[in-house]
């Protein structure tokens, strides 16, 4: 048998071995006269022997499988056959094992997003196996009206539009695997703030059923809790430190503030507003300004 070498255009090498028998004996003896830089490896077995649930088949698999490119299994009912340079034909049925490593699962950082009109989020995505010859992937929403989204080699940016609730879907180009993504666009705000006092209110807002927070480029998370004696204000659930300053996000926000019109109670100050995104129609005592 006859094919052309990856290595040396042009030039051509091949072995041509018939065994009558097909056991172990003949498995080692093919196996001492394989070059491993061949391309193709064709083996040509009766099927009366050969089948795909056959443990031998798979001590095949296993052998050749790793030191070729590209091989062949030519189960044969004592047909004749033609074979060519690089291609067969076979008169019976054709088996064709292709160990090429292919994606299994395609994951994302998250399942589920949170992001206001106009904002930009990003997250990795992992196509596994780390092995795998091809990963790229596709990204597409369900909705195009609420969000878009560009796909990277290993991740996505997802661009908010409108509000309202959607999907994305990934999908590997080898294989197919998919994976979908919960997208909620929401109204958001971001600020920066430093932490005078952790038993100091952080925010007020008259409820929290849909509120999150995230800080920096966390996942939201209702990561507060009510302040013991000041009536709509809330604390921080995770510990901060006195004079250190923290970026958080609060999704759902548009009733959020950061300082009590009614009272005027002293609260960790806001240092920086990095956007405002929502449906609020008051914004004068949002802010308690230092």
């Amino acid at each position: 048998m006859r094919f052309q070498t990856h290595r040396m255009p042009g030039a051509w090498q091949g072995l041509s071995v018939s065994l009558p028998v097909w056991g172990s004996a003949s498995c080692n003896s093919l196996n001492a006269r394989i070059n491993y830089d061949w391309d193709v490896i064709l083996l040509r077995i009766n099927d009366e022997q050969l089948s795909r649930d056959n443990a031998l088949m798979m001590r095949i698999v296993r052998q050749y499988g790793r030191t070729c490119r590209r091989y062949f299994f030519d189960a044969l009912n004592e047909k004749k056959t033609h074979t060519f340079s690089a291609e067969f034909e076979c008169d019976f049925r054709f088996f064709s094992a292709d160990l090429r490593i292919r994606p299994v699962a395609i994951i994302p950082e998250r399942y589920e997003i949170w992001v206001a009109p106009t904002q930009r989020i990003t997250i990795g995505v992992s196509v596994l196996p780390a092995e795998a010859e091809d990963r790229s992937f596709t990204a597409e929403p369900a909705d195009k009206t609420l969000c878009s989204v560009e796909a990277g080699s290993d991740s996505i940016t997802v661009l908010g539009l409108d509000w309202g609730e959607t999907e994305i879907t990934l999908t590997a180009n080898d294989g197919g695997v998919s994976a979908v993504i919960a997208v909620h666009v929401v109204s958001a705000i971001k600020i920066t703030f430093e932490c005078n006092n952790p038993s100091s209110p952080v925010f007020f807002t008259p409820g929290t059923d849909d509120l999150l927070l995230a800080y920096g480029d966390e996942n939201p998370a209702q990561e507060f809790e009510p302040h013991p004696t000041i009536k709509n204000a809330y604390i921080l659930s995770r510990d901060i430190e006195i004079g250190r300053r923290y970026d958080i996000t609060f999704y759902n926000s548009d009733e959020v503030t950061f300082s009590d019109a009614t009272t005027g109670y002293a609260v960790n100050t806001a240092t920086k507003l990095h956007y405002l995104v929502g449906l609020r129609t008051d914004i004068d005592h949002i802010f308690l300004l230092p």
